[in-house]
Parts: structure tokens; C-alpha cells; sequence
């Protein structure tokens, strides 16, 4: 794993993907399907800024904090039968 760059960073992919803990194949679809944001660098490469993966972190956090909420509410749902 690669060293945590300065917040102001632009990642090549393979640093980014090392940093949100999953393959570089996960992270291009996620820029494919414009998860995340990116710019392209000169020679063509795409590369994403730290603050990006920050807020995909924060992003992904509150879903499975609200999916836990919801299967929390749907058990309750469930005991009270």
C-alpha cells in the first residue's frame, strides 16, 4: 500500500484504488460510472484527486449506515409480530 499523499494530491489510479481498498478494475468502473470524479492528465491518464476519494469514503459510509438503520427497523418489524 502505497503512502497516504497530501490532500491536494492527483492519484493514478492504481494509488487510488490501493488507498479505498479495492482493485484498480473497481475504481475505472466507479470513474466510468462517474462515482467518482477525475481529470486526465496530459499524457491521457486519468488521475483523482484525493478529495475525491474522501468524499466517495464519506459517501459509502452513510449508505451502509442507513442500510443498517433500515435492517435494524426491519428486524423491530419483524420481533413485533
Amino acid at each position: 500500500m502505497h503512502d497516504d499523499p497530501s490532500p491536494s494530491a492527483h492519484l493514478a489510479i492504481t494509488e487510488a484504488a490501493d488507498i479505498l481498498d479495492i482493485t484498480p478494475e473497481h475504481l475505472t468502473m466507479l470513474l466510468d460510472r462517474e462515482r467518482i470524479t477525475y481529470a486526465t492528465a496530459a499524457d491521457g491518464q486519468r488521475r483523482i484527486p484525493r478529495e475525491e476519494l474522501d468524499d466517495y469514503r464519506r459517501r459509502q459510509e452513510r449508505g451502509y449506515a442507513a442500510m443498517r438503520e433500515s435492517m435494524l427497523a426491519a428486524e423491530q418489524l419483524a420481533d413485533d409480530e
